[in-house]
C-alpha cells in the first residue's frame, strides 16, 4: 500500500479514536515518510493511553527527530506525562522511559503524579536506586 494511503488511514485512525487502526496505519509507513509533528505527538497521544507502548515511542521518536528542541513537540501537543506512562508499562522499555523522562525535562514540562510514581517504580523494580532517588 502506498504511503500516501497509509497516511489518510493514520488521520482516519485518530479522527475515529481508534488506536488499533492508528497503530497498525503507523507501524506500517516507511519511516523515512515525512509526518507532520501535530501527526506524530496526536499518534503518540493516542498510543500512549491505549497500551501500544512501543508505537507510542516510535511517533515520540520520529518527532523529536523532526523538531527543533523539545519545546516544539510540547507545542504540537504531545503529552509527555501519557508517553513516560506508556513507557514504564513494560520493564523492557525502561531506556525509552529514561529517555521521555530527560526530554520531559529539556521541555519544562512538570511530571504529573500517576507517571512520576509509575516512572519511579520502574526504575526502583530494575535496581537503579540512584537514580529512582535523583527524581
Amino acid at each position: 500500500m502506498a504511503d500516501d494511503d497509509l497516511v489518510a488511514r493514520l488521520r482516519r485512525g485518530l479522527e475515529a479514536k481508534d488506536p488499533s487502526a492508528t497503530a497498525q496505519a503507523f507501524v506500517s509507513i516507511d519511516p523515512v515518510t515525512p509526518l507532520p509533528l501535530p501527526l506524530l505527538a496526536a499518534t503518540s497521544n493516542l498510543l500512549s493511553l491505549h497500551r501500544h507502548n512501543t508505537a507510542a515511542y516510535s511517533a515520540f521518536e520520529r518527532g523529536l527527530a523532526l523538531a527543533d528542541g523539545p519545546a516544539a513537540l510540547v507545542k504540537a501537543g504531545l503529552n509527555f506525562n501519557a508517553l513516560l506512562y506508556a513507557c514504564c508499562r513494560e520493564p523492557s522499555m525502561l531506556p525509552s522511559a529514561r529517555t521521555a523522562w530527560r526530554v520531559l525535562g529539556e521541555a519544562g514540562v512538570a511530571p504529573e503524579l500517576p507517571p512520576l510514581e509509575k516512572y519511579i517504580g520502574s526504575l526502583l523494580e530494575s535496581q537503579s536506586y540512584d537514580d529512582a532517588f535523583g527524581v
